[in-house]
């Protein structure tokens, strides 16, 4: 327990940091005074406060440091992980995009990189993704990975002890090309080289390696998605209140290709449905249903995670409450999310409250699959701070009798 408190107040101390840092460097093109310096001030802090905690970036002229929230983080397995992240934008170049990382783990004392190169192939591009992007990405990297959760080594998920815990080191090149259409269709073929060299498994403060020997495969596939833009100005006051949630159709398909261990081959398809349906100028309503398959033999880190995580602190959507091993790992699944969002039609009835403009919510949640049906409902307030929510959450594990747990959880926006 005083491990963790401690490694609390480091990384907070250490973000606050930032963040004023941030927020007293910003320039001030006009004198302001009065009620227009508070409101600027205030709008500043939560803009600081937000970016800082959803994958914000320290803009230094043709330079981007970050993601900040990947500076510092902690696992049983790296220990500390100290990561600096930076890539060029488009004051460097409207055509090219360079980024790259650097980290090193305290207790497993290795160094991991990161590089990658794109380039536009638009007459007048204003940026390299800048839509309709038409682009080629090639990348390489030797780093640690968890898979279903890209976003691992984020500080807001080492606030919190797991009795299991898995972490593959891996070497990746990767070539991807990017298209999309006018009318919100975009096709991204891609085709990589990976070769998996170590699988570490913490499991009660003893390292095991469950990797007998490297693994080389190759990945190829294609994602198909349609992202239409909301325009709809009426319900913008509404939708500033809640978490993002594009409107978003796709369908990923990849074979994993092994070639000293063919019966292991096996394709991998995906699909992903979400939507945001607003009720009025009070409510609105969060749809998203997604699901998938393995065909062919696969070994269970390959396998899909859809809830995955070992803590309670958890992104919106994102991650479940258990510490079990491998609970929800599946060769198959789907899984339905659907939100109920108030938008403060509780809280703006009272008066000294309705300045906070948080959302209420309530949520139910189902995972099918491979393994018994698991459920979660949960309620609670977001948008506190403009960054912050909380929710009360009660799980149904149908795997064991009586299975299922209450806890909090935090939510990032």
């Amino acid at each position: 327990m005083k491990t963790q408190i401690q490694r609390i107040i480091i990384i907070s101390l250490i973000l606050c940091g930032v963040c004023t840092n941030r927020l007293f460097s910003q320039p001030t093109y006009k004198p302001l005074s009065g009620k227009d310096l508070e409101r600027v001030s205030k709008l500043l802090l939560q803009e600081r406060m937000s970016g800082l905690l959803s994958g914000s970036y320290l803009s230094l002229g043709a330079i981007d440091l970050g993601p900040l929230e990947q500076t510092l983080s902690h696992n049983p397995i790296e220990g500390w992980r100290i990561k600096i992240g930076a890539g060029t934008n488009a004051s460097f170049s409207r055509r090219f995009a360079l980024k790259g990382f650097v980290a090193y783990g305290t207790f497993d004392r290795k160094f991991k990189y990161g590089l990658s190169a794109a380039v536009s192939f638009k007459r007048r591009p204003s940026s390299v993704y800048a839509f309709p992007a038409n682009c080629l990405t090639l990348s390489y990297k030797d780093n640690t990975t968890i898979p279903s959760c890209p976003d691992y080594d984020a500080f807001y998920n080492s606030m919190t002890e797991s009795s299991s815990y898995y972490l593959m080191y891996e070497q990746t090149a990767n070539l991807t090309y990017l298209y999309e259409f006018p009318f919100a269709l975009s096709v991204s073929p891609f085709v990589s080289c990976s070769r998996l060299y170590s699988s570490m498994y913490h499991h009660n403060s003893n390292i095991y390696e469950t990797l007998s020997q490297p693994q080389n495969y190759i990945k190829t596939g294609a994602e198909v998605a349609f992202k239409p833009q909301r325009k709809r100005k009426n319900i913008s006051s509404l939708n500033s209140m809640l978490y993002p949630l594009e409107t978003y159709a796709g369908v990923m398909v990849f074979a994993n290709i092994y070639p000293d261990y063919s019966d292991q081959n096996h394709t991998n398809a995906s699909f992903l449905l979400q939507e945001r349906l607003f009720i009025g100028r009070r409510m609105a309503v969060d749809f998203r249903f997604k699901g998938g398959k393995i065909f062919g033999n696969s070994d269970n880190h390959y396998w899909f995670s859809p809830l995955f995580s070992n803590t309670i602190i958890a992104s919106v959507y994102g991650m479940n409450l258990l510490t079990a091993d491998n609970t929800f790992f599946r060769k198959e699944y789907m899984q339905t999310t659907l939100q109920l969002n108030f938008c403060g039609t509780i809280f703006n009835s009272i008066p000294f409250l309705k300045q906070l403009k948080v959302n209420e919510f309530i949520y139910g949640k189902a995972l099918f699959g491979t393994c018994e049906p698991y459920y979660e409902v949960g309620a609670g307030i977001d948008n506190i701070f403009s960054c912050l929510g909380v929710e009360l959450i009660r799980s149904f594990d149908m795997q064991q009798q009586g299975g299922g747990m209450w806890g909090v959880k935090i939510r990032l926006k």
